[in-house]
Order: structure tokens, then sequence, then C-alpha cells
């Protein structure tokens, strides 16, 4: 089976590594002072044309923004809505490159399908 040998890049600020950056700039830390942070969360060893590969990316990215967006104290309300600001921004971001990841993925797993009885004009 053929997969796509990558990383997935968070930023709170390309698909040379997929990457959160594109919600980067909206993700910004909540005195807008500084850059924002990264990181990178590797999927190489996991197959995106099935659900459970995607299911454990979802699981690695999840992980690596609550990293970048660290929980609040409940005693700080303005920073509470920060921190969810920042990971609804980081999930939006990432989310169009994630589906084109596993489109990919998915695509490259059919075309590695040898044909069927269907495929080869048979019923």
């Amino acid at each position: 089976m053929t997969r796509i040998r990558s990383t997935v890049a968070l930023a709170l600020g390309g698909l040379c590594a997929l990457a959160l950056a594109a919600g980067a700039a909206r993700a910004q830390p909540a005195d807008g002072l500084g850059p924002a942070p990264q990181a990178r969360v590797a999927f190489a060893d996991l197959n995106l044309a099935t659900a459970q590969g995607r299911t454990r990316l979802d699981a690695r990215v999840t992980a690596a923004i609550a990293r970048i967006c660290p929980d609040a104290g409940v005693r700080d309300l303005a920073r509470v809505h920060a921190v969810e600001a920042c990971r609804a921004a980081a999930r939006s971001g990432v989310q169009p490159q994630l589906a084109a990841a596993a489109s990919r993925a998915q695509a490259l797993a059919r075309a590695a399908e040898p044909p069927g009885p269907r495929a080869a004009g048979q019923n």
C-alpha cells in the first residue's frame, strides 16, 4: 500500500510537509508579541487512505495543538478564551491540508490497486 511520507507542521502564526501554518496568523499569542509557536507532527508511518490512519493523525494533531495552545487555569477567563481561540484557529488552519493529504493518499491507494473484474470489463 502506498503511503504519503511527510509531517504536519503546526504553527500558530508547505506541503513539503503538511502545515498548520495556515492558521498561524489567526492564532497568534494573545498579546500579539513574538513569533507564533510551532510544532511538527510526523505521519510517514500512517496510511491516510484508511480511517484508522486518519484517526491517528487527527489524534497527533490534537495533541500538538494542545502543546502549542496550552490549557489555561480556570481562574483567568480571558486566558481561557484566548486558548480556545488559539486551538480553533490552529484546527481550522490545518483542516484543508489534512483533507488534501488524505485525498492524495486515497488516490494513490486506488491507483496502486490491481484492476478487479469490473475494471477489466467483466461482471
